[in-house]
Formats: structure tokens, C-alpha cells, sequence
């Protein structure tokens, strides 16, 4: 049984000049304008995901990380208290439910 596959379309207004540049970089690289608008706008995507969703640290950064880490303080027995009331109240299965009446 064959799938069908699903395609979203994208549709851009742009001035002439733009619209020339983008006609001439797609000649000269030998593909269709279509394909270097994508490669382009898939590139562009992966850059400013990579650079959203990651934390770059110098060494020194890096070392006082896994130093705050490793020496983490002792958890405090008001800390506890509080972790156990919260769960005994089963906050953690009724506020943040999918239940939009919090059932």
C-alpha cells in the first residue's frame, strides 16, 4: 500500500531585483529556484535551531559547571518538607493535567 506523501507549498512576494539574484544564483549552481530557496531556508533553520537550543560554555565555563555539579549543597530538610508536601498533594497529577478542567 502506497502512502501518500504530504507537501506544504510556500509562496513569497518579492521585488524584482531580489527575484533576479535568486534566478541568477540558481542558474549558476544548476538547480531550480525552487530547490535553492529550500536549501537556503533549510540551512538557515538548522543554524538558528542549533543556536537556540544549545549552551556553548568556554572551558572555564564548562569546568565551574561540573564543579557546581559535582559539589551540589545538601539538600535542605526544608526543601524535603516541601517536596513531600507537594507531592502528598498530588499537585504534580492535577495542575499540570491535559484535562483542560484539571480532572
Amino acid at each position: 500500500m502506497k502512502t501518500k506523501k504530504s507537501h506544504a507549498r510556500y509562496v513569497v512576494r518579492v521585488n524584482e531585483d531580489i527575484h533576479m539574484l535568486i534566478r541568477s544564483a540558481a542558474e549558476l549552481s544548476g538547480s531550480s529556484m525552487s530547490q535553492l530557496l529550500i536549501d537556503a531556508a533549510v540551512s538557515r533553520a538548522r543554524k538558528v535551531i542549533g543556536q537556540k537550543t544549545s549552551i556553548k560554555l568556554t572551558l572555564q565555563g564548562a569546568e565551574k559547571m561540573h564543579a557546581a555539579l559535582e559539589n551540589s549543597p545538601v539538600t535542605s530538610d526544608a526543601l524535603l518538607d516541601a517536596a513531600k508536601n507537594y507531592k502528598d498533594k498530588n499537585y504534580s497529577e492535577t495542575h499540570f493535567s491535559d484535562d483542560p478542567e484539571g480532572q
